[in-house]
């Protein structure tokens, strides 16, 4: 079933990226996206973040060694998303 989401999942953010700055956090995809203010709402560090988006989503970011990862936000899966960082 992971599989099957994942596959259907993965379309959606090829080609991705995410930029997270002190304020704000800029989604783009191919060139076009946009920037979303946000604040923290709770930290551990090296752990879990979570922040409240301008928009009122909140959304949890998690670390675990170097990867830096978060779940969809719909659905029951539980499918991680893994942020690659650039150099």
């Amino acid at each position: 079933m992971a599989d099957a989401m994942g596959a259907m999942l993965l379309p959606l953010f090829t080609g991705m990226e995410l930029r997270i700055t002190d304020k704000e956090i800029m989604v783009t995809t191919s060139g076009n996206g946009k920037a979303i203010a946000y604040e923290v709402v709770s930290s551990i560090p090296d752990q879990e973040c979570q922040l409240k988006q301008s928009d009122g989503l909140l959304v949890t970011y998690y670390k675990s060694g170097d990867e830096i990862y978060r779940y969809p936000d719909s659905g029951s899966s539980k499918i991680k998303l893994f942020f690659k960082r650039k150099a």
